[in-house]
């Protein structure tokens, strides 16, 4: 994941999203330069100055929110924290911004300018400002204004824009591509390589792995800062049930029409079909035979349903789905997602009545019938108007409650105490043990980010505002906090213990994997390597070379995909072994397709000379950018050396 992550990188970013007008980034991109210098603004509050003009901590702020935001749009829930810091954005953010910068000082210097005309023509082309295909005035009015900006403001950003741009294709002006680069190109983009593939997890060499006292020790000492213990901190605390504020709430019409409306998606009901069955397995190895043999068998039971036999009265004597088998095939009613997706693109996509092919799945040969359809649909009000109701009673509840709270919560925060508070509901303080911010709860409840950060940034004894959980408002007041430290080993000694077992079980698998690559060396085949191992070997398959390093089988490896195209007949065996997912892998060229230059058509050189001319560009670009750098007086803001040190 991280390794794809990393490689988009490199095109994600040569024009980075700074400020997005839409919150799904479509739109234009662009930057205020120099915000910091504003009277409205401190003179302090800058992130870096670039040889003396400034890029204000604003901008760089929202830059990163928008590189956050956009990796986590693409990645979901596979972003996580561990790989946000591995990428470090917030270096990537500011970075982006003082290459813009350069950039821009750059189109300054080569006097590079842009007219009315390609400003006007740059925001007519952004889709966020078209009704029907064409530029709206209004709509771009009104989209501006959402974002607080003036057309006056916002061209201006477009001007500056258009310039970064003028100076980015100004730098890679000469770049040019020859016959032979193109022809290389070709190569490259079309050659193929099969792999033989081995891995050795660590695993297997855990239980040989025996704890050295001594190398324990050495082995904390050198990593100590990786077993660093976080802040953290324990609460007192108590949750005010709001079931109680039932008995106060009041509702009419207009609060059960309004609940039911913004839930909506709770009243929607999916499209569903409701279908029968008949079902011959097939086992996972089954001969070819055997799959023959029970395909002839439900062919036939096919056509003698198509002839008018009775479906339910076949899937009661044939179907080996036993639970369906005796209700005639009948499966009852299912929403898309339930069953596996060969069977459900056939029920979903079958008449009702209508009898399917034969559909190949995981458990063998189906027939399937639909019986009836259910459109999807939204309940209406009338229909689930007690849920409504004791839902909009719960929110009112709860809107009570943490009224109540705040009340509370104003007369006693400067006391420090939760005590009269917990007397005012008859119930007890609880209190928490130590925990991390990124693992904040009470009462196995987990707390959001933001109250975690409200409680990390509380004095001891101070009370924090109070916050709605599940169970009702949550009332609390920091105990006590504990910096982060780099602990004893005592401390952490499980941890660490584990840690020096998997390194110790990677060491002797890389040297397992060393000793396999001797063999090969020395003449021996890759599969009887394994098989004195008890391990197995898999293949690529023919593989072309990626802009991702993609490798079937392994997945990104810039270093495995660049060794493996540099692997020939005469000289099939790589240097070494690689580091894939923490397991090591051992690979040797079984077949390799070199590409043939009949291929390379007028059409397809065209194409090839323009990505080597776009390349070289880019390569342009970064050499300049670099030197730029170099060269130019940067100066950081106290706060974001800070913010860059995490």
């Amino acid at each position: 994941m991280l390794g794809i992550i990393r490689q988009k990188q490199k095109s994600f970013f040569v024009q980075i999203v700074f400020w997005a007008i839409i919150a799904t980034f479509v739109g234009t991109i662009f930057l205020v330069w120099g915000k910091g210098d504003d009277a409205s603004s401190s003179s302090d509050d800058f992130a870096a100055k670039i040889n003396g003009t400034t890029i204000a901590m604003i901008d760089y702020q929202r830059s990163y929110e928008n590189i956050y935001r956009m990796y986590q749009n693409l990645y979901g829930e596979a972003f996580t924290p561990q790989i946000e810091s591995t990428l470090n954005l917030r270096k990537v953010a500011l970075d982006s911004l003082i290459d813009q910068m350069l950039l821009l000082q750059e189109a300054e210097r080569l006097k590079l300018k842009v007219s009315k005309q390609e400003i006007v023509a740059a925001i007519a082309a952004i889709p966020a400002f078209q009704s029907n295909g064409a530029f709206n005035r209004d709509l771009y009015v009104q989209v501006l204004r959402a974002q607080r900006l003036t057309p006056d403001q916002y061209e201006m950003m477009q001007e500056q824009e258009l310039l970064v741009e003028k100076a980015r294709q100004s730098l890679g002006g000469g770049a040019v591509a020859s016959d032979v680069d193109v022809e290389l190109e070709y190569k490259e983009r079309n050659e193929k390589v099969n792999l033989a593939l081995l891995r050795i997890d660590p695993v297997l060499f855990e239980g040989k792995v025996k704890v050295d006292p001594a190398g324990l020790e050495n082995f904390f000492a050198e990593r100590k800062d990786a077993f660093r213990l976080p802040e953290t901190a324990r609460i007192s605390y108590l949750i005010v049930d709001s079931k109680p504020f039932a008995a106060s709430v009041e509702l009419n019409d207009a609060d059960l029409e309004k609940y039911y409306q913004r839930h909506i998606d709770r009243f929607e009901v999916p499209e569903q079909v409701r279908a029968a069955h008949l079902l011959i397995r097939v086992p996972q190895a089954a001969t070819a035979a055997v799959q023959a043999e029970k395909r002839a068998l439900i062919e036939k039971l096919r056509e003698r349903a198509l002839q008018g036999e009775d479906f339910a009265a076949l899937a009661r004597t044939y179907s080996e789905d036993t639970g369906s088998g005796a209700q005639g095939g009948d499966l009852g009613f299912f929403a898309r997602g339930i069953m596996v997706p060969a069977f459900e693109r056939a029920a979903f996509s079958l008449n009702v009545g209508s009898l399917s092919e034969v559909v190949t799945t995981d458990f063998g040969y189906h027939l399937i019938r639909p019986i009836a359809r259910q459109e999807a649909q939204i309940k209406p009000l009338a229909a689930v108007i007690e849920e409504v109701r004791a839902g909009a009673k719960a929110e009112k509840s709860r809107e009570l409650a943490l009224e109540k709270a705040m009340d509370l919560y104003n007369v006693n925060r400067k006391g420090g105490s939760l005590d009269a508070i917990a007397q005012e509901f008859a119930i007890k303080v609880q209190e928490t043990a130590f925990f991390p911010a990124d693992k904040a709860a009470v009462a196995n409840t987990p707390l959001s980010k933001e109250v975690a950060n409200a409680i990390f940034a509380l004095q001891p004894g101070e009370i924090g505002r109070p916050t709605l959980v599940p169970q009702g408002v949550l009332f609390y007041a920091l105990k006590e906090k504990r910096a982060a430290h780099i602990p004893e080993l005592t401390e952490v000694r499980p941890a660490v213990e584990a840690a020096y077992r998997q390194s110790k079980a990677k060491d002797l698998a890389r040297s397992e994997g060393n000793l396999i690559l001797a063999e090969l060396r020395a003449g021996s085949d890759l599969v009887a390597a394994a098989a004195k191992r008890s391990l197995p070997v898999s293949e690529t398959g023919l593989f072309p070379r990626s802009q991702t390093f993609f490798v079937p089988m392994v997945g990104a490896n810039e270093e495995l995909s660049n060794a493996a195209f540099a692997l020939t007949a005469a000289a099939p065996l790589p240097a070494k072994t690689f580091d894939v997912d923490g397991d090591i892998v051992v690979v040797q060229l079984k077949e390799r397709q070199n590409a043939e230059l009949a291929g390379l058509t007028t059409l397809v050189r065209d194409e090839m000379r323009q990505a080597v001319v776009e390349r070289k560009k880019q390569e342009i670009l970064e050499k300049t950018l670099k030197d730029l750098r170099e060269k130019a007086q940067i100066e950081y803001s106290a706060a974001v050396v800070s913010d860059q040190k995490g």
